[in-house]
This record gives structure tokens, C-alpha cells and sequence, in this order.
């Protein structure tokens, strides 16, 4: 098998599990917030509120790179 063929390969292996592990971290945090809020270090409502926005952007990232990888390559 050619090494482009192998690199390619690994490169989008690598691009998938990334996103896969900020899907995960995302979801970490948005069921942190949701069920074990002293888990987080400040407690304000704005400061839930902008953790949370963070979490579901990342995940929403997450899940966008990961589906266009399996439209484009896939994967």
C-alpha cells in the first residue's frame, strides 16, 4: 500500500478521535454543570451559563468535524 495511502489514513484516524475526545469532554462538562455543579469552581449563574455555552459549542464542533468526516471521507 502506497504511504500516502497510510498517511491519509492516519490523518483523518487522528482528526476523528480528536473530535471524538471533545465530544467527550463536552458532554463532561455539560453533565457536570447539570448534576454535580460544585464540581465547578465558581458558582455564579453567569458563570454556569458561559461554561455551559462553551460545553455545547464544543460539542457542537465535535459532532460537526466527526459528521463531516463520514460525508467527505467516509469515515
Amino acid at each position: 500500500m502506497p504511504i500516502f495511502i497510510i498517511m491519509e489514513h492516519r490523518l483523518i484516524k487522528a482528526l476523528k478521535k480528536q473530535a471524538e475526545a471533545d465530544r467527550e469532554e463536552a458532554l463532561l462538562t455539560l453533565e457536570t454543570l447539570l448534576h454535580s455543579p460544585a464540581g465547578i469552581g465558581e458558582h455564579t449563574s453567569g458563570h454556569f451559563l458561559e461554561e455551559g455555552q462553551k460545553a455545547l459549542q464544543k460539542l457542537t464542533d465535535a459532532e460537526d468535524q466527526i459528521e463531516t468526516l463520514k460525508l467527505h471521507f467516509g469515515h
